[in-house]
């Protein structure tokens, strides 16, 4: 079951599908394996840019894709996004009339680990890590050493462009973003990244 899915995931992402038929199939089938399709995956997000926003003091999370799963990314936020006060409220409101405000940067990689079906992969967040360093940096900014969203011993579902939405995990708010970011409301547009333990999802049209 999984080679057939392996097979026509890699026939899809490469443009293959309405062409002309691969006169040998059986050996196409049998040269064909998941790590060819892990690396496909891996150079389509290539430069693709996933945000976790919600609106409002929700705070942002953006991570930005680079080799072979690896990404880089920074989080804002305020103490309404995280809920963390670091006590630099009065002085950002009578230095600058605002808020404390949240920030990190980070890098780290996801590992994609199975194939479910067409259009869902199982990811691992392999590696996590805050590069900035924490602390306030000046009366208004607090470097945290979190980003939200990104927790390494939560479940990750990668869901590729095209998916229906339907078959999408039952979570409201990621079916909301799914249909907001649809273009005919019922299949999904760009790449996904569904945080199943937290509820949090990472999508390429906020």
């Amino acid at each position: 079951m999984r080679k057939g899915i392996v097979v026509l995931a890699l026939l899809i992402l490469s443009g293959c599908i309405n062409r002309k038929p691969i006169e040998n199939k059986k050996q196409t089938y049998k040269e064909v394996d998941f790590q060819s399709v892990i690396n496909l995956f891996y150079e389509k997000l290539k430069g693709q840019t996933l945000i976790r926003n919600y609106g409002g003091n929700t705070g942002q999370t953006k991570i930005i894709f680079e080799n072979k799963g690896t990404f880089r990314g920074d989080y804002f936020g305020k103490i309404a996004s995280d809920g963390q006060d670091y006590g630099l409220s009065w002085k950002a409101a009578s230095s600058y009339g605002g808020e404390e405000i949240h920030s990190s940067n980070f890098e780290g990689r996801f590992e994609i680990t199975e194939a479910l079906d067409d259009y869902t992969y199982k990811l691992k967040l392999k590696s996590f890590k805050i590069t900035s360093k924490e602390g306030a940096h000046d009366d208004i900014y607090y470097n945290v050493n979190f980003a939200l969203g990104l927790n390494p011993e939560a479940s990750y579902l990668l869901y590729r462009p095209g998916c229906h939405i339907k078959k999408l995990d039952k979570d409201q708010r990621l079916i909301e973003i799914a249909k907001k970011t649809s273009l005919d409301g019922e299949k999904t547009r760009g790449f996904i990244i569904y945080n199943k333990t937290d509820g949090e999802v990472f999508s390429q049209n906020p």
